[in-house]
């Protein structure tokens, strides 16, 4: 039986199925997804994750990465001038980095609201 619908379709997607649709298409998009996913969770669960405390001076000054034959597995990303490991301090870092990401965006649109919605 002949159809009058020009679309080939039975039932048109809405605009958010064609979106989820070019977004799984895209390899690049879905790889950086689930970085962002797994850097979210290291954010989460970064005081549980961290070999030592940001802060912390272990004493070994300017340890090289684990990869070099002067390295220890102990401090995975080496130490700084202070002696602090680094990868503590970079997981540590993360928290602050998204912190402050997603409190700037809720801090600005308050003010424009109580700017706009507040009488002077």
């Amino acid at each position: 039986m002949p159809s009058n619908s020009v679309y080939l379709e039975q039932r048109i997607p809405t605009q958010l199925e064609r979106a989820w649709r070019a977004f799984r298409e895209n390899t690049l998009a879905v790889a950086g997804f689930w970085l962002l996913c797994v850097l979210l969770l290291v954010t989460i669960f970064a005081p549980w994750l961290t070999p030592y405390d940001p802060q912390f001076q272990t004493g070994h000054l300017l340890q090289p990465p684990s990869w070099d034959n002067a390295g220890t597995v102990d401090y995975f990303l080496g130490t700084d001038d202070l002696s602090r490991d680094m990868l503590s301090r970079l997981i540590a870092g993360s928290r602050l980095t998204f912190g402050y990401a997603s409190s700037l965006p809720w801090l600005r649109v308050s003010l424009v609201c109580l700017s706009v919605f507040l009488p002077v």
